[in-house]
């Protein structure tokens, strides 16, 4: 759970930071509660995760309010077993939820 004060929106959080920033980089915590940025373009996970719900959420960020074709960079580490696993547990929500199969390059 965020910290009370951040929940009041993005431009009180970071107040020196222009009204449509044209790039954000910030935790899944601050992205995923209480932003109230118009819409992201592009989306770059960049940690590892599996929850369905946290997945569904900072898609559902990307295509709020957005008019243009929104973008996705799932980085994953085929590697190591435990970041693998959260992988193709996100892949099955893109193609359940989304309808996208995820090429892998």
């Amino acid at each position: 759970m965020l910290p009370q004060q951040t929940k009041f929106g993005f431009s009180q959080h970071f107040p020196n930071v222009p009204r449509k920033p044209e790039i954000v980089i910030a935790t899944g915590q601050l992205v995923g509660e209480g932003t109230d940025i118009v819409h992201f373009d592009v989306l770059f996970l960049v940690y590892p995760f599996s929850s369905a719900i946290k997945l569904k959420q900072y898609i559902g960020r990307l295509q709020r309010g957005s008019q243009q074709p929104c973008m996705v960079y799932d980085y994953h580490d085929q590697w190591i077993g435990f970041f693998e696993q959260m992988f193709k547990k996100r892949k099955a929500v893109y193609k359940k939820h989304f309808g996208v199969n995820v090429d892998i390059k």
